[in-house]
């Protein structure tokens, strides 16, 4: 019965073994796995991650204006979903400089309250309602034709075209959110410093501006990342919903 004393080298009793290089092997030691979060959170701390993953959201808003028409026809050249992507990340590219109406508007609310904290919070419920907005106008001048090839009644394409966008406009508030835990603190501070060296002259300071600057330095890296990394995954869902619609040909 000897052959039940000896050892396999393959199962190794338990002990996790790389088929490439066992565990038996001296001086190996397997590398460990990170939390996904944890591994997120090193990921966002990395500049080289944000300029990668940049480069492949541009690609593919380059495809997707490159293929925006052709794909009414099925003519299109890369797949559905990464036509999709192009489109969610360029409507939110195109979007994002219409953040600064509504700093402008936030700074109208400040002058008009004379008071500086109502700069600071209508600011940033502005800005969200400013940029929701022209994410809503971007994607209809972009995709209007889609729509109506999904339907020639104007209220169900406009139906559709909310419900597409409904998870848009809920994630970049979850996100938002999250990172307003980080930046309104922050801003809060500086302007109730300013407020307690010299009142008057904080309520004339434009607060939008500084929000900008806080926001730049501090969270508009990671929320065009966030938003990036939802757009890959949601993209895959309009292109399943709409394959049929516009299913390539051949």
């Amino acid at each position: 019965m000897a052959w039940l004393e000896k050892e396999d080298p393959g199962r190794g009793y338990g002990v996790d073994s790389d088929p490439k290089l066992p565990a038996s092997v001296e001086g190996y030691e397997p590398k460990p796995k990170r939390h996904p979060t944890v591994q997120k959170c090193l990921d966002y701390a990395n500049p080289k991650y944000h300029w990668s993953q940049i480069k492949h959201d541009l690609d593919s808003m380059k495809q997707a204006m490159a293929n925006r028409h052709a794909v009414l026809e099925g003519e299109h050249t890369v797949p559905l979903d990464r036509v999709f992507r192009g489109k969610l990340f360029g409507a939110f590219f195109l979007s994002g400089p219409s953040n600064i109406l509504g700093v402008v508007l936030g700074y109208g609310l400040q002058r008009f309250f004379h008071n500086q904290w109502v700069g600071l919070f209508g600011t940033i419920l502005v800005c969200f309602l400013i940029t929701a907005i022209a994410y809503q106008i971007v994607w209809f001048l972009d995709n209007r034709r889609l729509y109506r090839k999904v339907s020639d009644n104007p209220l169900i394409a406009f139906r559709e075209m909310q419900r597409d966008l409904a998870p848009v406009h809920r994630t970049a508030l979850n996100f938002a959110l999250g990172f307003g835990l980080i930046t309104i603190p922050i801003n809060a501070l500086i302007v109730g410093i300013m407020t307690l060296v010299n009142d008057d002259f904080a309520k004339i300071v434009p607060v939008g501006g500084i929000m900008m600057i806080v926001e730049a330095l501090f969270v508009s890296g990671a929320f065009v990342r966030v938003m990036g990394d939802f757009y890959e995954k949601y993209s895959v869902k309009l292109a399943e919903k709409y394959q049929d619609t516009f299913a390539m040909k051949g």
